[in-house]
């Protein structure tokens, strides 16, 4: 199962910005547990979620942790999340993530 991420881009209009996947959800794991105790909203593999500017920041913020605290060294996994960064920096507008 797949999430894209989506850029909101005016009326009804959106462009994708990247894609979660099952080894992306598992690497995230935690980062989106905490984010879904802070604000109540779910990423997940099934649903539809608006992710609002200020949510935006949050996930950035909370992967940032993430890299200090567990991911200190190199590796696949390191390198996704400075991907997904990127990605989330890339982002002008809310986002919508849409599973499959």
């Amino acid at each position: 199962m797949a999430v894209e991420f989506y850029e909101i881009t005016g009326e009804r209009g959106k462009k994708i910005l990247f894609t979660f996947d099952n080894q992306d959800f598992e690497i995230l794991e935690d980062t989106l547990s905490v984010f879904k105790k802070k604000t109540g909203l779910d990423i997940d593999q099934y649903g539809t979620t608006r992710i609002a500017q200020g949510h935006i920041r949050l996930i950035m913020d909370l992967i940032e942790l993430q890299l200090n605290d567990v991911y200190s060294g190199a590796g696949k996994s390191r390198e996704r999340l400075l991907e997904i960064m990127k990605k989330l920096m890339q982002a002008k507008s809310d986002l919508l993530a849409i599973g499959d």
